[in-house]
């Protein structure tokens, strides 16, 4: 309502923009006429409260107090160690709850290969892992389709391939590019059992996924 109050009948970018920036979000109040002065008022009023809400959601993803001292010859990693903060296992989980915007979830995507797990399309298994290769494979995501991203199906998938991360692939901890990233390592056949749904990753198709009757 802000933006339509102050918005002129022709503007020019980028000259005015920061300037109709400014007034859309200061904190002066506006003269709008007495006819949308309520639903002004029941805006303002959904507005501060979904800002408390985000707050709040982002609140429960901060550090915490480190549970003792530590000292000077540490570094905040040893902070890290020292909570029990849900969102030390992975990133994915507080990025969701903390913006407002419709989320996918991203994750790294691999194969079932002879000895270990591989790149679609590369029939050897990787080599040991170490900074350089951990570096490669965080390249090779993908987002789980949005359809899939809404309401409490996020934080069920979410749980599901945190508690995969640990059960699977708890060593990329060690591993600054892999460290807090969700990750599918796909059967021979490209499949993954994905809670109440079936995922398939295929190299010329991509992603698709079928939901269990």
């Amino acid at each position: 309502m802000r933006t339509e109050f102050y918005l002129p009948g022709e503007i020019y970018i980028p000259k005015d923009v920061s300037d109709l920036v400014q007034k859309v979000y200061s904190d002066t109040d506006i003269e709008i006429e007495e006819t949308y002065r309520k639903a002004y008022e029941d805006c303002k009023i959904e507005y501060h409260a979904h800002k408390q809400n985000k707050k709040f959601q982002a609140d429960k993803f901060a550090l915490a107090n480190p549970k003792h001292n530590v000292g000077p010859d540490k570094n905040i990693s040893k902070w890290l160690e020292n909570s029990n903060n849900i969102a030390e296992l992975s990133e994915t989980k507080g990025a969701c709850e903390v913006r407002d915007s419709a989320d996918s979830i991203e994750l790294i995507c691999l194969q079932e290969k002879v000895g270990g797990y591989g790149y679609f399309g590369d029939k050897n298994a990787l080599g040991e892992l170490d900074n350089n290769l951990a570096k490669e494979i965080a390249k090779h995501t993908i987002k789980l389709p949005t359809g899939m991203s809404y309401g409490e199906n996020l934080d069920k998938y979410i749980e599901i391939l945190e508690n995969y991360y640990i059960k699977y692939l708890r060593n990329w901890d060690k591993y600054t590019w892999l460290k807090g990233n969700l990750a599918i390592i796909f059967d021979k056949n490209g499949d993954f059992d994905l809670g109440n749904c079936n995922l398939n990753y295929a190299e010329k198709l991509g992603l698709s996924y079928e939901r269990k009757e």
